[in-house]
């Protein structure tokens, strides 16, 4: 599917089918980690998908941007912002509040996705 959107020039689309598929599986992920517990472990996989979002920004900066594209860059550069606090934790991965903060962002993305 990849490579045949990618040879019919929609690679515009294909961004949309990735970034959607990893929002819902970041969603699914946030709510079956919630409530917050500081040691599930589900906890160090939403913490690891900063990865992931600095891979899918990388490929929106390559495209040329549609409006459907340009929203939800914004939306990931958002969601980019509540990640990037992590950094300054030291005896935990995430905090309860960055948690409810980045489900929160996850969940407007995905509601945005769904309409």
């Amino acid at each position: 599917a990849c490579t045949f959107l990618e040879e019919q020039g929609k690679s515009d689309e294909l961004l949309i089918i990735m970034t959607g598929g990893w929002i819902e599986s970041l969603y699914i992920t946030l709510q079956v980690a919630s409530p917050y517990n500081e040691t599930n472990l589900l906890l160090e996989r939403i913490v690891d998908q900063q990865l992931l979002l600095d891979n899918l920004l990388a490929s929106y900066k390559k495209l040329e941007k549609s409006e459907a594209l340009i929203k939800l860059n914004t939306q990931l550069e958002d969601l980019e912002q509540a990640y990037a606090v992590l950094y300054d934790n030291t005896d935990v991965l995430i905090t309860k509040e960055q948690f409810a903060d980045i489900n929160t962002r996850v969940t407007a993305i995905r509601n945005s996705l769904i309409k």
